[in-house]
């Protein structure tokens, strides 16, 4: 495993309260959760036949949104920790040539 996967799954563990916090704004509660989880896996015209299309889609966009955010919390983590900070250290160890 790459130095940069390790950083990314670490970085996926140690932010699990942030997920539970993006969470709560998201989903009422833990049934609500797996309510989306089942809407997301149930095809589009199943639920257009039960006449459930309108909270499928809801419910659908709800989650995707939720985990695009997990995985923003975790890539910008890492971006900032990780790259920006290596450009900070080199700044520092190598200042730019005054003119």
């Amino acid at each position: 495993m790459s130095s940069a996967t390790s950083h990314l799954v670490v970085l996926g563990i140690l932010n699990i309260p942030a997920y539970l916090l993006v969470g709560k704004l998201f989903f009422d509660d833990w049934a609500d959760l797996l309510t989306c989880i089942r809407f997301w896996l149930t095809p589009d015209i199943i639920s257009m036949f039960r006449g459930e299309w309108g909270a499928d889609f809801w419910a659908t966009m709800r989650l995707g949104i939720f985990a695009f955010l997990c995985g923003a919390i975790v890539f910008g983590e890492y971006h900032f920790l990780f790259q920006k900070a290596d450009e900070a250290r080199a700044a520092l160890v190598q200042p730019a040539a005054s003119h």
